[in-house]
């Protein structure tokens, strides 16, 4: 019985290692941990970005860049919710919040926010104004938003109102991502070796015993 025992113990030890070293949870891509770019849409800006999640935590992807009222009026933002064509990422919160500098008393400036995946352009995800207020920010938080993971998104950042007026914004996007699952095709190769060690710690068990 002890040797049962000892034989599930190292089985369990077994899969709680594989578990921890399955390619669906892997740590998420470092390039996302909280990227800024003065210009999403410069030479020097990645084509695109991973977002995917690991461990028990579900962290928050911040992207952080600038618009203006006069030049650079707009940022497009493309990512991925985990690797294409892979399983068990969800988007759990889209967050948005911008902060002109100077602030204006006036409340007239803001951005346009529009969500789009790159297979259905047409079919806007997210469309909405952000305006600020006499503080000079305002923000937006929707947890209802269903992506799917590995489909490319296109998240495009506009600045609306007072065209020339100099005002400079920052704005923070924060995607917050659910910890993946494991894939089905590693339990699939798990689960049967921990039936086979537990089947030969059964019969070691029995022939000790007769």
């Amino acid at each position: 019985m002890n040797e049962l025992r000892c034989a599930l113990r190292r089985a369990a030890a077994l899969m709680a290692l594989a578990v921890t070293s399955l390619p669906a949870l892997a740590t998420w891509h470092p390039i996302t941990e909280g990227e800024y770019f003065a210009d999403y849409d410069a030479p020097g800006a990645p084509l695109s970005f991973n977002v995917f999640s690991a461990g028990i935590y579900d962290p928050t992807v911040n992207f952080v860049g600038y618009v203006d009222w006069q030049g650079d009026t707009s940022d497009t933002i493309y990512f991925n919710i985990g690797y294409p064509g892979s399983v068990g990422y969800a988007l759990r919160q889209f967050r948005a919040s911008f902060a002109t500098h100077p602030s204006p008393a006036s409340g007239n400036l803001g951005l346009h926010l529009l969500l789009r995946s790159a297979a259905s352009p047409s079919q806007p995800i997210l469309s909405t104004d952000v305006m600020a207020g006499p503080s000079g920010g305002a923000g937006i938080t929707d947890d209802t938003l269903q992506l799917n993971s590995g489909e490319l998104y296109a998240l495009t950042i506009s600045s609306i109102g007072s065209a020339n007026s100099g005002v400079v914004g920052t704005y923070y996007v924060g995607l917050s991502i659910t910890e993946p699952v494991p894939e089905p095709a590693s339990w699939a190769l798990l689960l049967p070796g921990i039936a086979l060690l537990a089947h030969a710690a059964r019969r070691r068990a029995r022939s000790h015993h007769v």
